[in-house]
C-alpha cells in the first residue's frame, strides 16, 4: 500500500498579522523559577528521586516509574518538594531555583551515533528521557506484511 500525502488549498491565512518576520532570532533568558509536576504521563504521581535543598543539572532525573520520567529543565537548586494544586488535583510538585548556569545533564546510555541503534533500544531512550510525558501509547500491533508485526504507536493530544 503507498502512502498518499495530501495537502489542503490556500494554506492559513493569518487575519490580524502584520508585517514580515525578522531574521533575527532571540535567545530568552533562563527562567529564575520552575515548577514541574512528579506526574507521569498516565496522571499517576512518580517517586522522587531528588530531596529539597539538593542541586540538580537540567536533564537530570527528578521522579521516575514504569510509565515514564520527570527530567529537571532548569540547572539549580530543589527549592520545595510538596503536594500542591495541579489540574484539578493534587500532586507533588518540584520547585526549582535556577541557579543562571547552562549545565546540564547526558542522558545516561546515550550512543554517540542514535542511527547506530535499533528501534527498541530509542525508544528505550525516549522513555528514560521522559519523552513518554508526550503521552505516546501503542495503540495495536499491526503489520506490513504476513508475519512481520511491529507495534504502532499514536501520540494523544493534550
Amino acid at each position: 500500500m503507498a502512502i498518499r500525502y495530501k495537502s489542503f488549498p490556500g494554506g492559513y491565512a493569518f487575519k490580524r498579522f502584520a508585517g514580515r518576520p525578522e531574521d533575527t532570532l532571540v535567545e530568552a533568558p533562563l527562567p529564575a523559577k520552575v515548577r514541574l509536576p512528579l506526574r507521569g504521563p498516565d496522571g499517576a504521581d512518580l517517586p522522587a528521586l531528588v530531596k529539597s535543598g539538593e542541586q540538580v543539572k537540567a536533564g537530570q532525573a527528578l521522579a521516575r516509574g514504569p510509565s515514564g520520567a520527570v527530567l529537571a529543565t532548569l540547572s539549580g537548586r530543589i527549592e520545595e518538594l510538596k503536594p500542591a494544586a495541579w489540574l484539578g488535583g493534587k500532586t507533588k510538585v518540584a520547585t526549582i531555583a535556577g541557579d543562571g548556569t547552562t549545565d546540564w545533564t547526558a542522558l545516561p546510555g546515550r550512543p554517540r551515533d542514535w542511527r547506530a541503534s535499533g528501534p527498541e533500544a530509542l525508544l528505550e531512550l525516549a522513555r528514560a528521557s521522559g519523552a513518554a510525558a508526550s503521552r505516546t501509547t501503542p495503540i495495536r500491533r499491526c503489520c506490513s506484511s504476513p508475519g512481520d508485526w511491529k507495534p504502532c504507536w499514536r501520540a494523544w493530544p493534550y
